[in-house]
């Protein structure tokens, strides 16, 4: 009898081994998928915070000029008609050129979603005139912001753009349009030009040549058309090489 109770006990465990097994394999399987999901569901979830605001609120314009207005403005026919003409060069000139709807680095995996937030995206599509210094720093989010990144590497050894010291060059990207000259009056500067589809230009101005009335104010820079009539407009903080500290 005893025989026969280990011989029914043993077949009891060979059969129910594998189910035991199994089961602790599906749990070990689940907790893995489960770690998984939620890694996942918190990458979504800071990718979804580098989108868009929080909480839905309405954003103006005025909300990403971070540069006031100078305090004195000279209407733009009488920069046209009395402002000093000054010279620029031409670093890129591509009157084919798309202005691309999307660009890949702007998606929210890339660089950590840098260039990804939506309120950003629709600013800068608002606008076809931009202007940053030519430093490191600076440069890298502002050819990635205004999507023409791959367009600067190009030509970046360009003549136009070398610099004997720093925030000597003042770096201007001119989309749609065709600029013919470039005039200043006090804290203003106005790039006179003709409205195209298509087209991206890259211009460098000497600061020296900017006279501002108040150095502590910004530079309003206008993109216009010959009859006066303003295209679009930035504000460029000024800084007076001359004043920069170096090592």
């Amino acid at each position: 009898m005893r025989k026969v109770l280990v011989m029914v006990f043993s077949i009891f465990v060979l059969t129910c081994s594998p189910i035991v097994v199994t089961a602790q394999n599906n749990s070990e399987y689940s907790g893995n998928k489960i770690r998984e999901l939620q890694k996942e569901n918190e990458q979504l979830s800071q990718r979804i915070k580098r989108l868009e605001p929080k909480n839905p609120i309405d954003i103006k314009v005025t909300s990403f000029t971070q540069t006031p207005y100078p305090t004195v403005l000279n209407p733009i026919p009488e920069i046209i008609k009395n402002g000093k003409k000054i010279v620029y060069q031409i670093g890129c000139n591509d009157p084919n050129w798309e202005r691309p709807a999307y660009k890949s680095y702007w998606h929210s995996s890339v660089g950590g979603g840098r260039w990804s937030y939506v309120p950003n995206r629709l600013h800068y599509s608002l606008h076809r005139l931009f202007a940053s210094y030519k430093t490191g720093s600076i440069m890298y989010d502002f050819l990635h912001d205004v999507g023409i990144d791959e367009e600067f590497v190009k030509v970046h050894d360009n003549a136009a753009f070398r610099e004997n010291h720093v925030f000597e060059k003042t770096l201007i990207v001119v989309m749609q349009a065709d600029v013919k000259k470039v005039l200043t009056k006090g804290n203003q500067l106005i790039l006179v030009a003709q409205p195209k589809r298509n087209g991206l230009q890259l211009i460098t101005v000497k600061n020296e040549d900017i006279h501002p009335n108040n150095i502590k104010e910004g530079i309003l820079m206008q993109l216009v058309t010959d009859e006066g009539d303003e295209l679009d407009y930035t504000v460029h903080i000024y800084v007076d090489r001359n004043q920069v500290k170096t090592e």
